[in-house]
């Protein structure tokens, strides 16, 4: 479950992105300065902000080749949720919405920002439950 705790660096209440380890993730130097700028504009639900800030602090940086697994800005992927069937999409950091783009600033879209295919990883739900995320693979951007 998702815990809040004040902090004194940032207004209001931060929620934790529950059963991350350090470098469990992976991002490219793009995607984390990138990354950075989505954060910065403060308009992200707490949920997905959790999440970005966990990842960001903790992920591996990825500085050379982007390996084939990995899911970054811009590849299309292959996921599934808990309780459903397999669903495909296109990781993007941009902001507007468009049909089979998921945007890294959702709450699936962060989630699945720096998995690999196979990886697990908890996704908030808005009823406040955890369903289990996987990635099923990734398509290489050519």
């Amino acid at each position: 479950m998702l815990t809040c705790e004040k902090t004194g660096s940032m207004a209001g209440q931060r929620v934790f992105y529950p059963n991350i380890e350090p470098h469990a993730y992976s991002l490219t130097d793009s995607d984390a300065n990138k990354l950075e700028q989505v954060l910065a504009l403060g308009s992200l639900s707490l949920e997905a902000a959790a999440i970005l800030r966990a990842k960001n602090d903790g992920a591996r940086r990825i500085t050379g080749p982007v390996p084939d697994d990995l899911v970054v800005s811009g590849r299309r992927i292959e996921f599934m949720i808990s309780g459903g069937g397999a669903q495909q999409g296109t990781l993007t950091m941009d902001a507007v919405p468009a049909q089979r783009l998921i945007r890294v600033s959702s709450v699936l879209g962060a989630a699945l920002l720096g998995m690999r295919i196979l990886q697990k990883a908890p996704l908030p739900r808005e009823d406040g439950s955890i369903a289990t995320l996987v990635v099923l693979k990734v398509f290489s951007s050519s």
